[in-house]
């Protein structure tokens, strides 16, 4: 079984190409430097990619999910879209969509691990370039304006100004708030399947659907937009908190 070796910044270029000294003057920085930018483009688009594909896959498991809801309640059936109705259903039908909420579960949790995934190669190579473009572009990607310099910079997400929000990063937590969403769906369908069999389906059903529910989704709903205005921020503007400053450089 082969050893992974592991190092630091300091001695990059001297891990990376083989052991070759940085003043060697055939050290390919240069096209080693266009190849990382080059794969870093094609993570990028490869993320936009796979996301397409999960959605295609969610989008046709909620419509399956919706599908059988507006079955289960159609003229033909001749049942009302209430709550009391739904406590009505069979076993199986709450069992059936139970079923199809757990699909839109285990897309949208597939999503969120994928998204990590590419976030990480993306950045895999981000590292690459930071380490080498000094030798050869100086620090021109490492190099940021600086959100605090000017006035037309709103983190506000009411605003219409620009800011550093990681468009990336909006995303990763859009496919965790999806994923948080249908495993509580999941969850409910469970919930009532438990109550039905127990013969307090009604009384405790009522409780749950009615006061616990609400007060979760108000809770969710406040920490879901409090966590993407504060960590739906780039990393690299961490620290850029200088005013009098236009430009900020990413730390080394």
């Amino acid at each position: 079984m082969s050893e992974h070796k592991c190092f630091g910044d300091t001695d990059y270029i001297f891990r990376v190409f083989d052991g070759t000294k940085k003043s060697d003057k055939n050290l390919p920085i240069e096209k080693a430097l266009k190849t990382a930018h080059d794969i870093r483009k094609f993570e990028i688009d490869l993320f936009w990619r796979r996301g397409t594909y999960y959605w295609a896959f969610i989008l046709a498991a909620f419509t399956a999910h919706f599908a059988l809801i507006g079955l289960l309640f159609s003229e033909e059936s001749n049942k009302e879209f209430c709550f009391e109705e739904f406590c009505n259903l069979s076993g199986m039908a709450l069992l059936a969509l139970a079923v199809t909420a757990l699909f839109c579960f285990i897309f949208s949790f597939s999503w969120v691990l994928v998204n990590k995934g590419s976030k990480f190669w993306q950045e895999n190579w981000e590292e690459h370039i930071y380490n080498m473009e000094d030798g050869v572009l100086g620090r021109l990607y490492k190099t940021y304006l600086n959100t605090s310099f000017k006035s037309e910079f709103d983190p506000c997400p009411m605003s219409c100004a620009p800011y550093a929000y990681s468009v990336t990063k909006v995303t990763m937590m859009t496919s965790i708030t999806l994923c948080i969403f249908t495993f509580a769906l999941t969850m409910f369908y469970i919930g009532l399947l438990f109550f039905k069999l127990r013969d307090v389906y009604i009384p405790f059903a009522k409780w749950f659907v009615f006061a616990i529910v609400p007060c979760s989704l108000v809770l969710l709903l406040f920490l879901i937009l409090l966590s993407f205005s504060k960590h739906g921020k780039s990393k690299n503007f961490e620290k850029s908190k200088d005013a009098g400053i236009k430009w900020f450089q990413r730390p080394q």
